[in-house]
């Protein structure tokens, strides 16, 4: 049977998960063990979640966020997708537009039109994230509901961390932005942070999540933003345990809709043996091997491209799981993925991840699922396959995209390598090595 390499999946693989029963089953012995209440442990949780399990969490994130994180904000969930369903069905009318960033998570945009029928407005982005001026333009014309009895009128799907597919962090003049549009325009922004604790930098500090940009010290605060988390990524996804961290009028909201009040907590005594994992320093530990297996596995994955010259430009990500391909013009996307597919190499179109359709010379790649002594295998394939794509002699062609960058970049045109096909490289005014692109 051929080797299939995964390049799509946006979860863990088996080196990932590697590990996580010894820590279950040590975190249960030591709740089992103890002193412990158990009709407390066995019966309906608290609504917001237990908490015990809240202090752990919010003592976790403090140190690894390097910023202020308050028990009493979080709330605990059945992972990231029940975070996307609460907001959606709990905090606002129905007839409340969601906006989402062009590209986005391909299932979220899914969720909102087919699964919620909701109205869903793109928004297009720049290389930073979503394009402000464009945004607050779409919420000028586009209609909202003027009586509610909700706070909120509209709806953001963000990503301003490690975004999926792109790979960017938006920056701080722009998140600033964001909120103070947020408290004109009365919008909920739900910011998808599912990334943010996959930093693969030097001390393994994300940027701020947006949460933390609606400064509750602010005299025109009132809570505008929700930083929706899992544990699928820096753990198990098979858990199904997350949380919201929220201000204190979402954190009500949430608490006293009829959904919590059927089941109170919602994944209460899985809650409790990763609070102990928490309490023990054992998820601690797990999500340090985690960023050192990712982090060499992307950056494996991104120096591989370049030392195969292959012909498309990326942005290095410095966390999460994702490379955001741009392939040469003539290359479209989908049909790529199903002669990708043919070849036991899967990936994703991009334009898969845009409601209208864009990007469609883009493809996303995935590092997390592939093992990392199969990162350069694969990475030689995809460079194969999109060379394949190419005329047989595309010198006058690169010439011709090299011109758009001459402002910014170096390039030259080489055939240094196994096909000997034309390639072109761009290089910063610095002499680094940047990227490789068409």
């Amino acid at each position: 049977m051929a080797e299939v390499y995964d390049l799509l999946f946006g979860g863990p693989g088996k080196e990932s998960l590697a590990g996580c029963k010894d820590i279950i089953l040590q975190a249960t012995q030591a709740l089992l063990t103890n002193d412990v209440d158990e009709h407390a442990l066995f019966d309906y949780g608290p609504a917001v979640g237990d908490p015990e399990v809240r202090h752990q969490l919010a003592e976790f994130l403090k140190i690894q966020y390097n910023d202020n994180v308050e028990s009493d904000n979080l709330f605990i969930t059945a992972a990231a997708t029940q975070g996307i369903h609460l907001a959606t069905t709990v905090l606002m009318s129905k007839d409340a537009p969601i906006f989402v960033e062009d590209p986005t998570f391909f299932i979220a945009h899914g969720m909102f039109q087919r699964d919620y029928e909701r109205r869903v407005i793109p928004v297009q982005t720049d290389d930073d994230g979503i394009d402000l001026d464009v945004f607050e333009r779409l919420l000028q014309e586009t209609p909202a509901p003027t009586e509610t009895k909700y706070p909120f009128r509209r709806m953001l799907y963000v990503m301003t961390v490690h975004h999926n597919p792109k790979g960017s962090c938006l920056p701080p003049e722009k998140c600033r932005r964001l909120v103070y549009l947020a408290r004109k325009y009365d919008v909920l922004l739900f910011g998808e942070d599912v990334y943010d604790l996959l930093t693969y930098t030097e001390d393994g500090v994300p940027p701020l999540r947006l949460l933390a940009y609606d400064n509750k010290e602010d005299p025109d605060y009132r809570g505008h933003t929700i930083s929706n988390c899992t544990f699928s990524k820096i753990f198990s996804p098979g858990l199904r345990l997350g949380w919201i961290e929220t201000s204190p009028r979402i954190i009500q909201m949430l608490r006293d809709c009829y959904t919590t009040a059927s089941g109170f907590c919602f994944n209460h005594y899985v809650s409790r043996v990763v609070g102990k994992a928490l309490e023990l320093g054992l998820v601690q530990t797990n999500l340090a091997r985690l960023r050192k297996l990712y982090g060499e596995k992307i950056r494996a994955a991104c120096r591989r491209l370049r030392e195969n010259q292959t012909p498309v430009s990326f942005m290095e990500p410095k966390g999460g799981f994702f490379l955001w391909l741009k392939l040469p013009e003539n290359i479209n996307g989908e049909k790529f993925q199903e002669k990708a597919k043919a070849e036991n190499l899967l990936v994703m179109a991009g334009s898969q991840a845009s409601m209208c359709g864009n990007y469609k010379n883009f493809i996303r790649i995935s590092i997390s699922v592939i093992p990392r002594d199969k990162i350069e295998q694969g990475m030689d394939k995809l460079s194969e396959l999109i060379r394949s794509f190419m005329p047989d002699d595309n010198t006058d062609y690169l010439r011709q995209r090299a011109s758009a960058y001459r402002s910014s970049y170096h390039y030259c045109i080489t055939t240094a390598n196994a096909k000997h096909v034309p390639v072109l490289c761009f290089i910063y005014h610095d002499d680094l090595l940047a990227g490789i692109g068409n």
